[in-house]
């Protein structure tokens, strides 16, 4: 369960704080 999921969790908490854009989050995910 390591792998990619804690950057995910991170990269969307930044979202919903507004640190970072959709843009960046779907390429941090692979575009998802």
């Amino acid at each position: 369960l390591r792998g990619p999921f804690p950057l995910r969790k991170n990269a969307l908490a930044k979202v919903l704080r507004g640190e970072t854009t959709l843009e960046e989050f779907a390429r941090v995910t692979g575009g998802l």
